[in-house]
C-alpha cells in the first residue's frame, strides 16, 4: 500500500463574510493578495532553583487572527471593518444634481437668487462639488472643488479654471424665472421667481453626479460607530487534482481598514479579522479538506 499524496494548501481563492444569524453572505472578496491564520500560543513555563530549564511548560492563551491583503473595496468591507453606513444610488442615465444647500447667508439659494440647479446636458456633467458665491446683487462666480472630470463632455466645454479654482467663464448673471446655462458643467442655474437681489458673499453648494451605473456614499466615523460580528469562509485555490481547502470561521470581528492613495499603485489594504470562540458552535472554526477524484 503506497503512501497517500501530502495535503497541500495553495494560494487563496476568496473570502465570503456572512451573517451569523441568517447565513446570508455580505458579498465576496475575490481580488486578494494572500491571507494567513495565526494561531500563536503563549507558553507558560515553570522555573525554580538554579535550573536553567523549565520543569513544566503549558500552553496559555492562543491569539487567533486571520490577516489578509485585499485589492478591492466592496461596500461591505467598509461596513464590517469601519462600521460605516453605506447609501447606494442606482444607475442614472441622465446624471443628477444633489445636495443643493445654502452655505453662507440665505439669499444665494432663494426666490431672490438661484431657485435651484438642474441638469441641462447630461453628457457635459462633471463630477464634483461646486460653490456659487454672489459677487453682486445679480451675479456670482462658481468655485470648483475637483477637476477630475475636466475634459469630459462636448468639445469646447472643458473645465476652464484659474488658480483660485473659479470658472473663468463667470461671473454668471442670474435672471428672474430664467435658467442661466453653465455649459462647462452641463447644468442650469434656475433664477428665482422674485426680483433678483442677492447679498454679496452669500453662497450655496451643489454636487454633480455625471452619467453612471451606480454610486455609493460611505459614511465613516459616525457617532456611536460599532463593528459588527460576522462569520466568514476563507477558500484556498483549487488544486489541479481537484482538492479543495476551506476554513469556516463561525464568529469573527474586524476593526480598522487603511485606504491607500499611492502614486501609480493600486491600493492593497492589509486587514485583520479576530477569530472568536462561538458558544453556539462550541468551537472557533472548521477546516474542510476535500480530496479530488
Amino acid at each position: 500500500m503506497a503512501l497517500s499524496n501530502p495535503r497541500a494548501v495553495f494560494g487563496i481563492h476568496s473570502i465570503v463574510p456572512y451573517d451569523r444569524t441568517t447565513k446570508i453572505p455580505f458579498g465576496i472578496i475575490r481580488v486578494l493578495g494572500g491571507g494567513e491564520i495565526s494561531l500563536e500560543a503563549e507558553r507558560i513555563d515553570l522555573f525554580g532553583g538554579s535550573n536553567r530549564f523549565p520543569f513544566v511548560s503549558e500552553a496559555g492563551r492562543i491569539d487567533s487572527e486571520f490577516t489578509f491583503t485585499a485589492k478591492e473595496y466592496p461596500d461591505f468591507m467598509f461596513e464590517l471593518f469601519l462600521g460605516a453606513t453605506v447609501v447606494t444610488t442606482a444607475a442614472e442615465a441622465g446624471g443628477s444634481v444633489n445636495n443643493v444647500a445654502n452655505v453662507t447667508g440665505t439669499t444665494a439659494l432663494s426666490v431672490a437668487g438661484v431657485a435651484g440647479v438642474s441638469v441641462d446636458t447630461a453628457a457635459d456633467l462633471k463630477f464634483g462639488t461646486y460653490l456659487f458665491v454672489a459677487d453682486s446683487a445679480t451675479t456670482g462666480n462658481i468655485f470648483v472643488q475637483a477637476n477630475i472630470d475636466a475634459a469630459k463632455g462636448a468639445v469646447g466645454n472643458n473645465l476652464d479654471i484659474d488658480d483660485t479654482l473659479v470658472l473663468v467663464a463667470g461671473p454668471f448673471t442670474i435672471v428672474a424665472a430664467t435658467p442661466t446655462n453653465i455649459a462647462e458643467l452641463g447644468v442650469d442655474l434656475d433664477g428665482g421667481a422674485g426680483a433678483i437681489a442677492m447679498t454679496i458673499g452669500d453662497s450655496f453648494s451643489f454636487e454633480i453626479f455625471p452619467i453612471h451605473t451606480g454610486a455609493s456614499t460611505i459614511q465613516v466615523g459616525k457617532e456611536g460607530t460599532t463593528f459588527p460580528e460576522f462569520a466568514a469562509r476563507m477558500m484556498a485555490a483549487k488544486l489541479s487534482d481537484g482538492r479543495i481547502f476551506e476554513i469556516n470561521a463561525f464568529r469573527a470581528n474586524g476593526s480598522g481598514m487603511p485606504i491607500g492613495l499611492t502614486e501609480n499603485e493600486f491600493a492593497e489594504p492589509e486587514l485583520t479579522i479576530k477569530l472568536l470562540f462561538d458558544s453556539i458552535a462550541g468551537r472557533v472554526f472548521d477546516v474542510i479538506a476535500l480530496d479530488g477524484q
